[in-house]
């Protein structure tokens, strides 16, 4: 059998929490689809985590200038990567002009993979209107698979209806959490295929959880609760004005009223130098242990024993991995908002309470359990999870 040429086009590796299960899937029960990742982000060297290197390992992981071929284009890059005030959304622009209008590249691929902000964002912050991006969408013999979000950020700003359009004409399947409600009016029903939130899945989380990777050491003394700190990235436009500094005394001040607790925190890239000199929250730094903001969260919940947090998606995670979450929702409050999991979570005022139990050795489980979760999420029970998964993809690539 012909192998099939299957390309998952990313904007970086912050997607592939996304992609990450579904490619996983197709190299365990599909092998005669041949998966390469296409990163378009401008870094010579991407970064990979233990693992991404673990799951990527027979998965070629491409740069624009590594798969684009055509006159000049080596020197092109060479110069974009030497240029110090080069912008990357500048770089972006380019590499996606390159690779929508060359169809000798195109024609290497039988499948692309599109997840979601992989265009549209590039667009936007471009501020290129994209018109009719020629072969991407329209080459008869390429198929083209979307996630229904992506198809969604081509309907947020009304310069790209006409490619939004487009793609409903020519797109072939749409990967989709399953809730009707929530999918947009204008995809065909007929090629909407469900397969819920796979990196939201307890059968994805709990094979993160066990996968042979080295797990990273903590500096503290040897006992007592371990607590992962997720800060938020702070202040966004849906949210202003959010001061990060009334989480970053309450979260280091438990290391005051808790002395075996030790703390791992890990910052979202857009406060990464905030922590870098966490010793000014903190006279206890021999019990705190900071991550970059690249490390793989997946590995700090295998060590942490609660995790508190004002705000992220890596909250399902956990309660997957039946371990408490602290949810600090002062932010919630202020804005009158609130999170699907908000009600499985415990509250800032019942941490005390939940560390001292903890520090007595009693184990604590989150307010949520495996059939609520699975509801939430569309990921249908945990065995047979990855089986679904890959039926649906059997259907979107017939």
């Amino acid at each position: 059998m012909k192998p099939v040429r299957l390309w998952h086009l990313l904007r970086n590796y912050v997607e592939t929490d996304n992609a990450l299960p579904v490619i996983h899937a197709i190299a365990n029960h599909l092998p005669h689809i041949e998966q390469k990742i296409l990163l378009l982000h401008p870094n010579r060297e991407p970064v990979q985590t233990p693992i991404l290197r673990h799951l990527l390992a027979d998965i070629p992981v491409l740069l624009p200038h590594e798969f684009l071929q055509g006159p000049g284009w080596g020197r092109l890059v060479t110069a974009l990567l030497a240029a110090t005030n080069i912008r990357k959304k500048d770089y972006l622009r380019i590499v996606l002009r390159h690779f929508a209008f060359q169809e000798e590249a195109m024609s290497r691929c039988d499948i692309l993979h599109l997840t979601a902000n992989t265009l549209s964002a590039v667009f936007h912050d471009s501020g290129d209107l994209p018109g009719k991006i020629g072969p991407l969408f329209t080459r008869p013999a390429l198929r083209r698979i979307l996630s229904t979000e992506t198809f969604d950020q081509f309907h947020e700003v009304a310069e790209f209806l006409d490619c939004g359009s487009e793609l409903t004409v020519h797109a072939d399947a749409f990967l989709s959490r399953g809730d009707w409600n929530k999918i947009h009016a204008a995809i065909p029903r007929d090629r909407a295929l469900a397969i819920g939130a796979p990196r939201y899945s307890g059968y994805w989380i709990r094979h993160l959880d066990r996968l042979p990777v080295p797990r990273p050491a903590l500096r503290g003394p040897g006992h007592g609760p371990v607590l992962l700190f997720l800060p938020s990235k702070g202040s966004n436009a849906s949210f202003p004005g959010l001061d990060l500094s009334e989480d970053d005394r309450f979260v280091f001040g438990l290391l005051d009223r808790h002395p075996t607790l030790r703390l791992i925190v890990k910052p979202h890239p857009k406060t990464r130098g905030r922590y870098r000199h966490f010793h000014q929250f903190t006279p206890h730094g021999d019990r705190v242990t900071l991550f970059q903001s690249e490390t793989d969260s997946a590995l700090l919940a295998t060590l942490c024993d609660v995790m508190v947090t004002s705000c992220t998606t890596f909250v399902p995670h956990l309660l997957w991995l039946q371990k408490p979450v602290i949810l600090l929702d002062e932010w919630t409050a202020r804005y009158g908002c609130s999170l699907m999991y908000h009600p499985f979570c415990h509250k800032r005022e019942e941490t005390a309470d939940l560390l001292g139990r903890m520090e007595n050795g009693e184990k604590i489980l989150p307010k949520v359990n495996e059939a609520e979760l699975a509801g939430i999420f569309q990921t249908g029970m945990i065995e047979g999870y990855e089986a679904m998964v890959v039926e649906k993809l059997r259907q979107a690539f017939s």
